[in-house]
């Protein structure tokens, strides 16, 4: 695998090497003695002198794709009436724009090939009010990084194995799955064995619903009658994890209990209202719930009787899904 990467690098390195052509120097033209204040409009006469020069440019601009054109504009730090070049960054701008204009008019350069840069000179005269244009070949740097990439291929290649670096591997999440759960809950009227089923979403998002029962009786007074019942639970939650590492999520949803009499087959004491809390996984499958129950309705029983077991617990073991 090696030898391949080394021979896939030699032939990028040749690829590179043929196309570029041997004159591969940066060339530059500089046009010297624009007038003083003079930054966007000038005779098209002061650049004729140039013409078969700038035409050269643009000609190397066209048939070398690796080309491109710099022109810096130039002013110097003399007096010129109220204003002067040294503090009218304009003037190298329009001197330079002015050149880059002339060359995509008259000879067809391509404007996105072609910077503008502006110089500040530390002297008098129109030699310093200049423009230049250099041809440069951005080639050198390639060549430097696929030096780089070979030398770095070659390195890795002679580390043993076990050492040379993974790629970090990203937890494969599906994007939707069933979760179902058995374990027992807390109610005001005592502890019911429970069962859940869940939609979840990326292991973050549970629609999540609940149903309990128990098939043993409990004892209820009721009318001053003693009267064995059974215990029922039933609601829903949504259940949002924060943080996808983290298996603590928050839960919100609504639940019912009821405790039925076998006499009569209905109910005789009921709680219904929202539910709060919190659910973590200590252990791997293992799920534990902590929630806080402010009941809306109590029928059958005194309300103040069951203010102690607003406070739910419930434990349970996951039995198929892969969340949290």
């Amino acid at each position: 695998m090696t030898k391949i990467r080394e021979a896939f690098v030699a032939v990028i390195a040749l690829c590179v090497m043929v196309t570029i052509p041997k004159w591969a120097v940066a060339e530059e033209i500089v046009i010297r003695g624009f007038p003083l204040g003079v930054g966007e409009n000038l005779d098209d006469q002061f650049l004729a002198p140039y013409y078969s020069q700038l035409a050269a440019l643009a000609e190397s601009l066209r048939i070398d794709p690796l080309a491109e054109l710099v022109v810096r504009g130039s002013r110097d730090d003399s007096r010129y009436r109220n204003d002067h070049d040294a503090k009218n960054a304009g003037l190298s701008v329009g001197r330079a724009d002015l050149v880059e204009k002339y060359l995509v008019q008259n000879f067809g350069a391509d404007s996105n090939r072609i910077s503008i840069e502006t110089q500040l000179e530390k002297g008098h005269g129109d030699r310093y009010r200049y423009v230049s244009i250099r041809l440069v070949r951005r080639f050198g740097s390639l060549l430097a990084r696929i030096d780089t990439l070979e030398r770095q291929i070659n390195s890795l290649g002679q580390q043993p194995l076990a050492e040379r670096p993974q790629p970090a591997r990203k937890p494969e999440v599906n994007d939707f799955v069933i979760e179902m759960t058995a374990g027992i809950s807390t109610t005001p009227f005592g502890a019911v064995p429970t069962g859940t089923g869940a939609f979840v979403y990326r292991r973050w998002l549970y629609i999540q619903g609940i149903l309990g029962h128990t098939w043993w009786d409990s004892r209820s007074n009721f009318s001053g009658r003693r009267l064995y019942t059974w215990h029922r639970l039933a609601g829903g939650m949504i259940i949002a994890y924060p943080s996808f590492s983290r298996p603590v999520g928050l839960a919100a949803g609504w639940l019912r209990h009821e405790d039925i009499s076998q006499s009569y087959y209905r109910y005789v004491r009921m709680t219904e209202g929202p539910i709060f809390g919190a659910r973590v996984s200590p252990f791997k499958r293992i799920l534990v719930g902590l929630y806080y129950n402010p009941m809306k309705r109590v029928i059958g029983t005194d309300r103040a009787k069951i203010s102690a077991n607003q406070f739910l617990v419930s434990v349970s073991y996951q039995l198929i899904g892969s969340g949290k």
